[in-house]
C-alpha cells in the first residue's frame, strides 16, 4: 500500500476528489440558480445536469483529455455482448408506467441522458483515464483492476452529497453508496473491455429513464438503509460481473501508450 501512496499517486486522488466536489458545487449553484426562474423539479434538474456536462466537457478540455476518451470502437463489436448485463438493468427498473405528458417525457429523456453523459464522462472515462495510468506509471501488476475499483469507490462517495438537501437520510444515502460502488465497477469494467463509451451512457440514460417513468411522484422518499438494501442486492451482481471481466488484464491499453503522468 506504501507504493501506491507516492506523492504522483496523491495528486491523482486529490486532483479527482477536487474535480467532483466542483461538479457537486456546478450543480449545487445552478439548481439554487435556476429555482429562481423555474419551479418545476424536473426543469430544475435539467439546469443542474446541463451545468454539470458544460463544467466536465471544459475540463476534460482544459486538461487536453478527448484523446483519451474511447467513444466507440469497431474493433472490439464482438465483445459488446457484454453490454447485455447492465442492459438488463432498463428491465429491473420498471415498475409499472405511470401517465406523463408528451412535453414532461421529452423532456426527462433529455435530461436523463444529459445527466448519464456527464457522470460517464467523470467517473468512468475521465477518473479511469488518469487512474490507469498513475498505476501503470507505478508498474503495480493489476492497474485496470486497481483503477476501477478506486474510481468506483469514489463515485459511491460522491452520492454522499445528497445529505446536502436530505440530511435525515444517512441510512438510504450510505445504501446508494453502496450500489453505486456496484454500479460502478460493471460499468468501469464494461468500459475497457469494449473501450466503448457511448453504449454506456445510452444504457445508463434509458434505466435512469425507465426509473423515471415507473415513478408515480407519490412514493415515499428512501430514508434508511433499509430502504434501499433491495436495490443494493439487486446492483451486487454487477460488481461480481466486473470482477470476472478483470480477472486478467486487458491485452490492449485503453490509453495508448504516452507515458508521462496526467496529473503533472
Amino acid at each position: 500500500m506504501t507504493r501506491l501512496l507516492t506523492p504522483s499517486f496523491k495528486r491523482a486522488i486529490w486532483l479527482l476528489c477536487t474535480i467532483y466536489l466542483m461538479a457537486i458545487s456546478v450543480q449545487s449553484a445552478a439548481a439554487i440558480g435556476s429555482s429562481f426562474a423555474f419551479s418545476t423539479r424536473l426543469v430544475i434538474n435539467l439546469c443542474e445536469n446541463i451545468a454539470a456536462l458544460v463544467f466536465i466537457l471544459l475540463t476534460i478540455s482544459y486538461y487536453k483529455f478527448w484523446s483519451y476518451i474511447q467513444w466507440f470502437s469497431i474493433s472490439e463489436l464482438r465483445r459488446f455482448s457484454v453490454f447485455l448485463i447492465p442492459a438488463a438493468y432498463i428491465f429491473l427498473n420498471m415498475d409499472g408506467i405511470f401517465p406523463h405528458s408528451n412535453a414532461i417525457l421529452l423532456l426527462a429523456g433529455i435530461n436523463t441522458i444529459i445527466s448519464a453523459g456527464f457522470e460517464e464522462l467523470l467517473c468512468r472515462a475521465f477518473a479511469l483515464a488518469i487512474l490507469i495510468r498513475e498505476f501503470e506509471l507505478k508498474q503495480s501488476k493489476r492497474p485496470y483492476l486497481y483503477a476501477v475499483l478506486v474510481s468506483s469507490f469514489l463515485f459511491g462517495l460522491a452520492h454522499l452529497a445528497n445529505l446536502i438537501t436530505h440530511p435525515d437520510t444517512l441510512g438510504a444515502v450510505l445504501g446508494q453508496v453502496l450500489y453505486a460502488f456496484f454500479i460502478g465497477v460493471g460499468f468501469a469494467a464494461c468500459y475497457i473491455v469494449t473501450r466503448s463509451l457511448l453504449p454506456l451512457i445510452i444504457i445508463h440514460g434509458v434505466i435512469n429513464y425507465m426509473s423515471f417513468i415507473s415513478e408515480s411522484g407519490f412514493e415515499p422518499d428512501a430514508k434508511t438503509f433499509e430502504d434501499t438494501l433491495g436495490t443494493v442486492v439487486v446492483c451486487l451482481p454487477l460488481f461480481f460481473f466486473g470482477l470476472w471481466l478483470l480477472r486478467k488484464e486487458p491485452g490492449r491499453a485503453l490509453l495508448g501508450k504516452r507515458q508521462t503522468a496526467l496529473t503533472s
